[in-house]
């Protein structure tokens, strides 16, 4: 007893960065309407959209036809789109 030793023990830590990447999930991945010409527009639909990665996950949404409405046009992380359209000046046909 005494002297008080004293024991140097090595100690090494490593820290990784975690996935920092995010990713776009959508559920569903697809939507289809049928209606009638001259018929009541079909009921709007809803696209979750959520970061399944990991971050922040910035995103846009844009819709690429004139009878198609889609909002929000931004968001951030998880939100939910509703997608709507519009059957008026529309002929019979699949678009």
């Amino acid at each position: 007893t005494g002297g008080g030793m004293t024991k140097h023990v090595p100690v090494t830590m490593t820290v990784t960065k975690g996935s920092t990447t995010p990713s776009i999930g959508l559920s569903p991945a697809s939507l289809a309407y049928s209606g009638t010409v001259g018929g009541a527009n079909p009921a709007p639909q809803v696209i979750n959209v959520s970061n399944s990665g990991g971050g922040t996950l910035t995103w846009t949404a844009t819709d690429n036809a004139a009878w198609l409405t889609v909002t929000p046009a931004t968001g951030t992380n998880s939100g939910t789109l509703t997608a709507s359209v519009n059957l008026s000046g529309l002929a019979a046909g699949t678009y």
